[in-house]
């Protein structure tokens, strides 16, 4: 049986075009999707260095992704440079989401880890022959991929083919939202929206609103962010996906509106 989120008012700070799955869970379970993109994407110019990179693709053993921005502005470079990934490099995407993105420009993956995190995707290398891997990212996203790649003994180039921007249009309606009390859970899928979203919410007082509301990410990484701002995550999936986390937030409700039993006197 689907547990239900019975009204339940969640706040998704993503994209509404990468939270269409999201919206739909969250409506079928009973609950309320509220949308407020904390960030936008922006193409980064290449400089000559990176672009020579692109242009010595078959040189690499394998390109890995983390996201699928990182896989659309990956292939926008290539079609503005009219190039293409060569057929013997090996794909490698660290969930269905990213993976699925590579299928839409008619690429297989080759490897997906059963985690969908840096960290396994980079543990699931272990095996495979030492290369040069190149890694299309985010300008914000950490090194923590390269340098566990790196020190396997794998050659491990970051190319930065995309920017994440704070978005500002969306202030005055998360004000509102605050100041109405319109809010029961937040989401956060990535360190950078969880910065964003604090940004974007001064200068008001939240000191009610986040004794109220209740704090879902996606991913122990994130939750770390929520933390080191002085707050705390009270739901983590196991499984990083948004399914998970909408699942998560659903089992979550169902278990703190369970009656307790009182002792026979």
């Amino acid at each position: 049986m689907t547990e239900g989120l019975n009204g339940l008012r969640i706040l998704i700070t993503r994209a509404q075009s990468a939270a269409q799955s999201m919206i739909a869970d969250i409506e079928k379970r009973g609950g309320q999707a509220l949308i407020a993109p904390v960030m936008t994407f922006q193409s980064l110019a290449l400089t000559d260095n990176a672009q020579q990179k692109l242009k010595e693709l078959g040189q690499y053993q394998w390109v890995m992704w983390t996201s699928a921005n990182g896989v659309r502005f990956f292939m926008e470079h290539l079609k503005h440079l009219g190039l293409s990934l060569p057929s013997h490099v090996q794909l490698a995407a660290v969930g269905k989401k990213t993976a699925k993105a590579l299928e839409e420009y008619g690429y297989a993956t080759d490897f997906i880890p059963r985690e969908y995190t840096a960290k396994a995707l980079a543990a699931g290398m272990r095996e495979e022959e030492r290369g040069r891997v190149l890694l299309p990212l985010g300008r914000l996203a950490k090194d923590d991929l390269s340098e566990t790649l790196t020190r396997l003994g794998f050659i491990s180039e970051r190319l930065n083919v995309y920017d994440t921007l704070c978005n500002e249009a969306i202030r005055p309606l998360l004000h509102q939202l605050i100041l109405e009390n319109r809010m029961d859970v937040v989401t956060f899928a990535s360190p950078s929206a969880v910065r964003f979203f604090l940004t974007l919410i001064q200068p008001l007082d939240t000191t009610l609103f986040w004794k109220h509301v209740i704090i879902a990410c996606i991913g122990e990484v994130t939750a770390e962010e929520v933390k080191r701002h002085g707050l705390t995550a009270q739901i983590i999936p196991k499984q990083y996906t948004a399914s998970a986390l909408i699942q998560s937030i659903a089992h979550y409700r169902s278990s703190i509106q369970k009656p307790t039993r009182r002792n026979k006197s």
